[in-house]
């Protein structure tokens, strides 16, 4: 997403900077040397994908007012009081992404994001934001009223998807049955007055003659496109053979669509797994027996969705990533490295305990540094992270070792011992090297160095308020471990028998360590009761009662000053959807709060690496598995038998087909019984 600020004051420009030094994006300021308004809002909403503007909202709708179009493709449009305090989405909230752009921009300055569109007001699924965190184009943006209209109504709404999707479908949300019954649908293919949401995932494999022009491969697209019935704006990039990496018009045509074009060398194209429609022509020519099909294969690492078509001199064929998500030079995650998730829970669980944790992209994977670790430098105008400093040492025998990280790169330091004068230990160094093959007994060379656009460490808030989430709770759970620690205490005291001596002339310390090691050893002792003396056992009473209603009563407003979800206060077998529902409401509403965090969080390292990606995140509840159950079989009448099975809690949506198969088998052999059954009578 590219992204542009405007401010009107200094103020309003520093919080613009700082807001873009966690999303980037160009920063300008109106006047003062700067753009005018008007001229500034026809060349971003041309070509931006998002217009920030720092100030008040009146100023922005007479700005953008002359240029709006429909939501298809107005960008996204945010407005931020100079203070920081509300972050507005006043265009394009869900296509274009504002209401998540607004959100995140809240989380970079802790304002609050006033969202307020239909959908988000009400609670209710938004079919059109949904696509958008799917990667899905709306192919009939008209149509998303509709959908809405029928969901905020209180009414279901059905779909049908080509395509698997995990996890539950939200409130009101059901698939269809029959295609045709369909609101909305996911596919490649559409047709029918569903609103089809359209997976952009595919690759174009291209084959030409030399000399076609731009124009010929955009009619023979056209054409391969309405031959199959394809959506054509699943396309997102394209691939051929390496003999055509010049070639004008396929250039200029990837380029008129914003495609990527990958090209491959026929040695490659000729190992691409599967089977291809061979062309003896083509081997003639390029030395592989299929170019579009190959390319498209190895460029998508999935599935062919349709074979070439040939015509004109033009072949195409299309692919499918296996994972549904497009490449491009391969998938975020594993640029992202493989312990990206772990290391990110960390990150997480650090920040909520201690305010805030720092991530640091290290090239291609990330490290945690906790804050008792870590020293951040911040920007004392607009409360950027500039620099900071990791310091460690293994035990007391070791030296401390440091670490500055600044925008210009990293520089290590390390003590002689403890913690005396730190000494440099190497040169500036950058954040990505390139290093040379070497012999196994050799140094390898840095050959060439390069840094990010800014530093590659990024702060993860626990929550808005930047603080830890324990903040007024010590108190309590003090308390709480207190009793509950008196409480065994006692328990353990009072499972003793004490012995009372009455009469008793007493004894010197040798006779009292012998009493002693009689009882623990032997269980008894002997005491001189000649004097009129006795013995007599005592035992005590632990105030149960009193001691655990207290300990419920500080439980339960830990529980509530926390905002958790207390599994013993509710039932899921025998309390209703809705108030499991509410009984949620209050941790929903700290989990949202942290997702903005951990979102621009995790923005903010992908845009290091030039990816523009939106995390989703998934949340696992509790719910009324009985309930679930009965409402499904009150709507049985309605529903095929594939629909009910998909739906029950218990049964794993993968063991559908299986379990229809079976089903299948054994009405088939019921059927063949009653036949035999019906000839011998």
């Amino acid at each position: 997403m590219t992204r542009a600020y405007l401010a009107f004051t200094e103020k309003g420009l520093a919080l613009a900077q700082k807001l873009a030094s966690a999303l980037p994006g160009t920063v300008d300021r109106c006047g003062h040397g700067g753009p005018g308004l008007a001229d500034w809002a026809a060349e971003q909403f041309a070509h931006a994908d998002a217009l920030i503007f720092v100030g008040a909202v009146g100023i922005a709708v007479r700005a953008i007012a002359p240029h709006c179009r429909n939501k298809a493709v107005d960008p996204a449009v945010v407005v931020l009081d100079e203070c920081g305090h509300f972050a507005v989405p006043i265009l394009s909230g869900h296509l274009g992404g504002a209401n998540d752009l607004a959100r995140a921009l809240a989380a970079v300055c802790g304002a609050v994001p006033v969202i307020t569109t239909a959908t988000d007001a009400n609670g209710v699924f938004a079919v059109d934001a949904w696509a958008r965190h799917q990667n899905c184009a709306v192919l009939e943006p008209e149509r998303i009223k509709r959908v809405s209209s029928r969901l905020l109504a209180g009414g279901p709404v059905r779909y049908r998807s080509e395509f698997p999707i995990a996890g539950q479908a939200p409130a009101g949300v059901v698939p269809a049955g029959e295609a045709e019954r369909a609101d909305f649908a996911l596919t490649l293919f559409p047709a029918g007055d569903a609103l089809h949401l359209i997976p952009k995932i595919g690759v174009l494999g291209i084959g030409c003659r030399r000399g076609t022009s731009a124009a010929q491969l955009e009619a023979a697209f056209a054409q391969f496109c309405a031959a199959h019935g394809l959506a054509a704006v699943c396309i997102t990039a394209a691939a051929s053979i390496d003999l055509k990496a010049h070639e004008p018009g396929l250039l200029e045509f990837c380029r008129i669509h914003g495609w990527p074009v990958q090209f491959y060398s026929a040695a490659q194209l000729q190992n691409a797994p599967g089977q291809f429609t061979p062309s003896a022509f083509v081997r003639s020519v390029t030395g592989v027996d299929n170019v579009c099909e190959r390319a498209a294969v190895l460029a998508a690492g999935g599935t062919i969705i349709l074979p070439k078509q040939a015509g004109n001199g033009v072949t195409f064929a299309s692919d499918k990533d296996t994972d549904g998500k497009v490449k491009q030079d391969g998938k975020t995650k594993a640029k992202l490295g493989k312990t990206f998730d772990t290391e990110l829970y960390r990150a997480g669980y650090l920040a909520l305990i201690h305010g805030v944790s720092f991530v640091f992209f290290n090239f291609d994977h990330i490290h945690v540094f906790p804050l008792t670790e870590f020293v951040p430098l911040w920007d004392e105008n607009d409360g950027t992270l500039r620099a900071g400093l990791r310091y460690w040492r293994i035990d007391g025998t070791k030296p401390t070792i440091a670490v500055l990280y600044t925008e210009d790169g990293y520089r290590r330091f390390k003590s002689k011992s403890g913690y005396a004068r730190f000494e440099k230990d190497g040169d500036l160094r950058a954040y990505k090297q390139t290093v040379s093959k070497a012999p196994a007994d050799a140094e390898p060379e840095v050959i060439a160095e390069e840094n990010y656009s800014r530093l590659p460490i990024i702060p993860l808030w626990g929550s808005r308020l930047h603080q830890s989430t324990l903040v007024g709770l010590q108190q309590s759970i003090d308390s709480y471990d207190l009793i509950r620690s008196g409480f065994a205490n006692d328990l353990q005291d009072c499972a003793q028998i004490y012995w009372i001596l009455e009469n008793y002339g007493g004894m010197d310390d040798k006779d009292l360590q012998k009493f002693r090691d009689q009882i623990l050893l032997q269980h008894i002792a002997v005491a001189d009761t000649r004097d009129g003396g006795g013995i007599k056992p005592y035992t005590q009473d632990v105030p149960y009662a009193a001691r655990t209603a207290y300990l419920q009563t500080i439980r339960q407003d830990i529980y509530e000053d926390f905002g958790g979800f207390d599994t013993k206060a509710i039932s899921a077998s025998n309390q209703t959807a809705t108030a499991i529902n509410s009984a949620y409401q209050p941790l929903d509403e700290n989990a949202d709060d942290f997702e903005n965090q951990l979102e621009s969080c995790i923005r903010s390292i992908l845009g290091l690496i030039g990816i523009d990606d939106v995390p989703v995140f998934k949340r696992n509840r509790i719910s009324n598995q009985l309930e679930q159950v009965q409402m499904l079989m009150l709507e049985a009448t309605y529903l095929d038998r594939q629909t009910i099975l998909e739906n029950l809690p218990n049964i794993y949506i993968d063991k559908v087909p299986e379990i229809m198969a079976r089903l299948d088998e054994e009405t088939e052999g019921r059927f063949v019984r009653e036949e035999s059954e019906e000839e011998t009578t």
